[in-house]
């Protein structure tokens, strides 16, 4: 027996369904912001991800010698790939470049639910637009997007600025910083607290925990809270970005089917991130479907000019999980020809019926009674007869599988009774 690899999967009706209307959704809502599409490669140099992705992803890539002896990786993420593409290609179009993909990323972990070694991603990357404009673009796109498939969720904020400024402070190396980010992001405040006392006084220690405390969806209560506990231990100077968060939160009109978590504790393992970063979480899956966030550094770091850059990406495998209804299809209709003579006819119903937009499935051998047979077992609710009065006068019998109705029309005339609009 053929087995699929492990970690991956195959997807398959209905889910396939549910996970391209996701990726539908996607393409036609970050369209709508003005965003193109970017189509990148799987494969790229493992130098690209090794020094911005972070310690964790870094083990985590899948990586190996190509027969040239080249070190290449398969993409475990897409924004350093669009980093090098804009360095590249369009570092002198106008600001902002608004791209977006659809990609496959790999992760060599322990697949459990909602999480697999092979993930599909929709994002987005705008290059060029600064705070505050970029996050508010950012933050309404990911409303509008869940808003639309009918998703309530909660997004999480959290600013990486502010850690930096108070590790940079106490001349914390980036190396290390990166290993705290790894602990605040999985919430392993013991590892944080034991790599950190090396560098700061034991009542920093105290302000860090007070600070990761700090978790709610009163906003501007929690920011006067934070304001404290930095004016208490002398980073009164880090206030503006305490400020910024408020602002941004009260200048986000968001829907009803969303809503913002001010959570100080909250990082994300990825080296790049710089400013505002966000997780985006439904009510039904206990995993982040969506993240992004501010990297103002990383096309600098990649050779590039010093760019303002911010983005998001939902996981399409966990979207589609999160979706609480089922996503209805085109209604089908399968063509019945009544003998083998008329194949060529229901063909050519088939080809008029598809320019239309119409869903059908031809059938080829079976008679009348074992069609219909087969279209109850697939839930096909139409069946459209083709026999000599197409071909003599262009109709067909129409049957109505759950109605348990037929009517005799013209072709033209099948979008009415498939959308239950018309009659003979």
């Amino acid at each position: 027996m053929l087995r699929k690899v492990k970690g991956v999967r195959d997807i398959l009706p209905p889910e396939s369904i549910k996970f391209t209307y996701v990726i539908e959704k996607f393409r036609k809502i970050v369209s709508r912001f003005g965003y193109e599409e970017i189509i990148t490669p799987t494969l790229e140099y493992f130098e690209l991800f090794e020094k911005k992705s972070g310690v964790e992803i870094s083990k985590t890539m899948y990586v190996f010698k190509d027969k040239k002896g080249l070190i290449l990786a398969l993409r475990p993420e897409v924004t350093p790939s669009i980093a090098r593409i804009y360095i590249n290609y369009l570092k002198s179009s106008p600001l902002p470049v608004r791209l977006f993909y659809v990609a496959n990323c790999f992760r060599y972990e322990e697949p459990q639910r909602a999480r697999y070694r092979e993930f599909w991603q929709a994002g987005v990357e705008c290059i060029g637009l600064k705070e505050p404009y970029g996050e508010l673009e950012t933050l309404t796109m990911v409303d509008t997007l869940m808003n639309e498939l009918k998703i309530p969720v909660s997004i999480r904020i959290g600013d990486m600025a502010i850690w930096r400024s108070i590790f940079d402070y106490y001349l914390i190396p980036d190396e290390k910083q990166q290993l705290l980010f790894t602990a605040l992001d999985k919430g392993d405040n013991e590892t944080f607290t034991n790599l950190v006392q090396e560098y700061v006084p034991p009542k920093a220690i105290n302000m860090f925990q007070r600070l990761m405390q700090i978790k709610g969806s009163n906003v501007s209560s929690l920011c006067a809270e934070c304001r404290r506990i930095l004016s208490d231990y002398g980073f009164s100077e880090i206030e503006g970005r305490i400020d910024f968060i408020e602002e941004l939160s009260l200048s986000l009109k968001l829907s009803r089917n969303s809503r913002i978590i001010l959570d100080m504790g909250f990082a994300r393992g990825l080296a790049y991130y710089t400013g505002i970063i966000f997780e985006v979480y439904s009510s039904n899956l206990d995993v982040a479907i969506g993240g992004g966030g501010r990297y103002d550094s990383l096309i600098e770091v990649f050779g590039g000019p010093p760019t303002p850059a911010i983005g998001f990406a939902i996981g399409v495998d966990r979207v589609s999980m999160a979706l609480n209804y089922d996503v209805k299809t085109s209604p089908r209709i399968l063509l019945v020809p009544v003998k083998p003579e008329y194949i060529s006819a229901a063909l050519n119903a088939q080809v008029i019926l598809a320019r239309k937009g119409m869903c059908t499935e031809l059938e080829y051998k079976r008679d009348l009674r074992k069609a219909l047979k087969y279209a109850n077992n697939r839930d096909i609710p139409f069946v459209a007869i083709i026999g000599s009065e197409f071909v003599s006068e262009g109709k067909v019998t129409i049957k109505d599988m759950m109605r348990r109705t037929q009517h005799v029309i013209s072709l033209e005339k099948i979008a009415d009774i498939v959308a239950g609009q018309g009659s003979s």
